[in-house]
């Protein structure tokens, strides 16, 4: 599998959205609702049936988060960290909060029995819902285009994407302006 190749060659793994989009945060439920504008409003997994029976996912993260003095998506971004040394999970946020509250995830100590409960009780739930909507779903698992109009963002790209977020979140500090030098200076010419 991929965690063994990352092991056999020594290479890091970056856990897209660990905290579920959101969900894993303990913040929603089967009665939020998603503006037309959130993508998530058309994904099956966040529909209010879905979300009542995968709440019993944020329920095991809450039930650990109250023994460690943690919140749900610490618990989850610790339990990810303690996997494997190379996996990296990077959450997205516009918060500062909760970045703030993410980068405390690394103070969250598991122990070799939580880790264990953990597994143990994630084995026996089943998520609800898939992933993503029909159309998205036919996209999972293929080639990204390499060329032409559908050509998925370059690295240096994606990298300046990484820098302007963080400048997004760090406003107005003494860091901004150098990372808004680096985010100019990674940007392929024309975007």
């Amino acid at each position: 599998g991929i965690l063994e190749a990352c092991d056999e060659l020594g290479i890091g793994f970056v856990p897209y959205s660990p905290l579920g989009k959101g969900f894993l945060t303990g913040t929603m439920g089967k009665d939020t609702s998603f503006g037309a504008n959130d993508f998530r409003s058309s994904v099956p997994r966040f529909s209010p049936q879905a979300m009542e029976k995968n709440q019993v996912f944020v329920d095991l993260l809450k039930r650990v988060a109250e023994d460690k003095g943690a919140t749900p998506a610490q618990v989850a971004l610790a339990w990810l960290l303690a996997q494997k040394p190379y996996i990296t999970p990077i959450p997205g946020t516009t918060k500062l909060h909760r970045l703030e509250e993410n980068i405390g995830a690394a103070a969250v100590q598991l122990s070799d029995a939580d880790l264990a409960a953990i597994q143990k009780a994630a084995a026996e739930i089943s998520a609800e819902g898939d992933r993503y909507a029909p159309a998205q779903m036919a996209m999972v698992g293929r080639e990204a285009p390499t060329t032409g109009a559908d050509a998925y963002i370059t690295k240096p790209f994606a990298i300046a994407e990484v820098i302007d977020c963080v400048t997004d979140v760090l406003g107005s500090s003494a860091a901004a302006p150098r990372h808004a030098e680096a985010a100019a200076a990674a940007r392929p010419p024309g975007r």
